[in-house]
């Protein structure tokens, strides 16, 4: 018996496989985190949903060329060379890129900081540095799903409140959703109800703020024309 737990300890102990953490993140999420509560690193994995978002942003652009070109239409002389460098700047390589660190940045900032505020409220132990890793891994989903549906979009279809909805609640918004529940459970020390309360009350909140949002635009837009 003791061997056998002296064989188990020596197996924790080895560095585990970028593989094996993987596959922990797909299939058993709570391992995943366990593991990642020992060492739990914030800067590559911004590195690499920055990365994702950055190529995503620049899909979207080269497919709304078209759109950008028939708005520069009407213009010409300085009044088009003006517009174009403007256009052009904000469709720059570098642009989109501190666009995407910046936004990332803050979005994942007050989204760890929400969740730190409850999560002291309900007597949690760890500190803000690793909420705000969880945060980023727990992202991973959303933004390889982002990227893929860069590919096949469509930037003159119009955009539906139903397509609102359909952008916060999806396959992966839960996954990530599930991920965050488990990872602040582990990384926290906090009971399965409580993250539960924490976590699907600030989806509930950040999906009808979206939603809402999405049914102004829609009907204001609809007085305009």
């Amino acid at each position: 018996m003791n061997e056998e737990n002296e064989r188990e300890l020596m197996m924790e102990d080895e560095k585990v496989s970028l593989v094996q953490k993987i596959k922990w993140y797909i299939v058993k999420p709570s391992r995943f985190f366990e593991e990642f509560k020992k060492n739990p690193k914030a800067l590559i994995h911004f590195i690499m949903i920055t990365i994702l978002s950055a190529i995503t942003a620049m899909i979207t652009n080269s497919k709304t060329d078209e759109i950008k070109n028939q708005a520069l239409e009407g213009l010409s002389g300085e009044e088009l060379e003006i517009t174009e460098n403007i256009v052009g700047f904000f469709s720059s390589p570098v642009f989109v890129i501190l666009g995407a660190v910046l936004i990332l940045g803050l979005t994942y900032l007050i989204s760890a900081f929400f969740r730190y505020v409850f999560i002291k409220l309900f007597k949690g132990e760890g500190k803000f540095k690793e909420m705000f890793a969880v945060v980023i891994v727990a992202s991973y989903p959303v933004s390889i799903a982002g990227l893929i549906q860069s590919l096949f979009l469509n930037p003159s279809a119009d955009t539906t409140t139903m397509d609102s909805i359909l952008s916060v609640v999806n396959i992966w918004s839960i996954w990530q959703l599930v991920l965050l529940i488990i990872g602040i459970k582990v990384m926290f020390n906090l009971s399965m109800k409580k993250s539960l309360i924490i976590n699907v009350g600030i989806f509930i909140v950040t999906t009808l703020f979206t939603v809402g949002s999405a049914m102004i635009n829609s009907n204001l837009s609809n007085m305009v024309q």
